[in-house]
């Protein structure tokens, strides 16, 4: 079944990254679980654990929001949407195979970031958003 934005994510008012209020920095990772990327061995699990741990060891890990997303054949929040704090990367797990949902899953993400950042701007809260994408190849499923 492939989720649709509303299904993959609901951020409400309350959620802790809208509530924060100093100025914030989201970063979401999208990294493809396609077949193809098999050739890549260990690489994209390192990627995902490097992301994870450089922000959190990086300047002012306090003003971070992270959510790293994987997709194949469909989508799924492996971070979901939070402050850096509390997330372990250690816990990630990677595996390749299906087709590429590349567009569904990037509009997923903007949604995602632009519902927390939207909501944020209402409250006149500084926020930026970051989104990274590794994929090897075309969108076959979207």
């Amino acid at each position: 079944m492939k989720l649709q934005s509303s299904q993959l994510v609901t951020i409400n008012p309350n959620h802790p990254l809208v509530m924060y209020e100093k100025p914030l920095v989201i970063a979401l990772l999208v990294v493809d679980r396609s077949g193809s990327m098999a050739t890549y061995g260990g690489a994209p699990l390192k990627a995902m654990h490097d992301f994870v741990v450089n922000l959190q060891n990086g300047p002012e890990p306090e003003r971070i929001g992270i959510g790293v997303i994987s997709f194949a054949d469909h989508t799924s929040f492996d971070i979901p949407i939070q402050l850096i704090g509390g997330v372990d990367a250690a816990g990630l797990k990677y595996s390749a195979s299906g087709g590429t949902r590349l567009y569904g899953t990037v509009y997923d993400a903007l949604y995602a970031l632009l519902s927390v950042a939207t909501m944020r701007d209402r409250m006149k809260l500084e926020t930026k958003v970051v989104l990274t994408v590794l994929t090897d190849g075309a969108d076959t499923e979207s």
